[in-house]
């Protein structure tokens, strides 16, 4: 069976399958109204019994990196040169982004298709081992035969099946990010100092640590405003902004899971999001 692309909302409302759902939320909501930096076509493909999350972007710059592969390459690495307060080298690095900004563009690199794209920084890609990959490729091809086809987030470590299917398929890798990685949690972090400092440190901060089952408007919202504080406010507004709207949303399909630590109060003042697939 050839894969197959999805795009009528009545059709993406009755795939409950997690990239069903993720599909189906962003092409009814709009994807600006759960990432604000982002205006990305939601799509799902289907083959061999697997559906994938496909994001389709034409063109536009200063978005997310997460959907657009000129902010990763030329407009995030701009940025990164002033935060680590970059001296030497920098004319020649500056030099060198420029002339790569102007191929970018004249290749109209922004015109995108992301597969398997759930435009988070780091993409989980499950057990999938790249089985089908080369007709989902040509499927996609065909369908966008002038953006590029993008598969982001693949490594040694998390899918080293996939990486090696897409080499097979003749997909160029491009280096895009470094992610850092603990093997065993007992034995790589418990018994760390850092670990132990921070455990003392919120014994005697008095908040309360929760893993709550549902998260209503306001803590959304106040979740959506500490991750604002710090991805965005201290880091870069390349980073995907998400709303409070994609707070709930992720909260309410299980996407993420919050853990979150509130004063005696109850207002939250610090949160983790996390996403787990195939054991990780």
């Amino acid at each position: 069976m050839m894969p197959a692309l999805v795009t009528d909302a009545a059709e993406l409302a009755r795939d409950e399958s997690p990239a069903g759902r993720y599909a189906a939320t962003f092409a009814r909501e709009g994807t600006a109204a759960l990432i604000a930096n982002a205006g990305s076509q939601p799509m799902l493909l289907r083959h061999g019994g697997r559906s994938f999350p496909v994001t389709v972007d034409d063109g536009g710059f200063g978005r997310s990196y997460v959907a657009s592969p000129h902010s990763a390459y030329v407009l995030y690495a701009r940025e990164e040169m002033a935060i680590v307060g970059m001296r030497r080298g920098r004319r020649v690095t500056g030099a060198a982004l420029a002339l790569l900004d102007r191929m970018l563009r004249a290749a109209r690199f922004n015109h995108a298709v992301h597969l398997d794209n759930w435009l988070l920084s780091t993409n989980l890609h499950g057990n999938w081992d790249g089985a089908g990959l080369p007709a989902i490729r040509a499927t996609l091809a065909e369908r966008f035969p002038d953006h590029f086809v993008i598969l982001r987030s693949l490594d040694v470590w998390s899918c080293p099946a996939l990486l090696d299917a897409a080499r097979a398929d003749g997909w160029v890798m491009l280096p895009a990010r470094q992610v850092w990685v603990v093997d065993d949690l007992a034995r790589d972090w418990l018994p760390r100092s850092n670990h132990g400092n921070d455990r003392r440190a919120l014994a005697r901060s008095g908040l309360i640590v929760e893993t709550p089952e549902r998260i209503d408007a306001g803590d959304a919202a106040r979740i959506a405003e500490l991750y604002h504080m710090l991805y965005i406010g201290r880091y870069s507004a390349l980073n995907p902004v998400f709303t409070a709207r994609y707070v709930a949303f992720t909260a309410e399909t299980g996407l993420l899971r919050y853990r979150i630590a509130r004063e005696p109060g109850g207002r939250i003042m610090a949160v983790a999001g996390m996403l787990a697939r195939n054991g990780i």
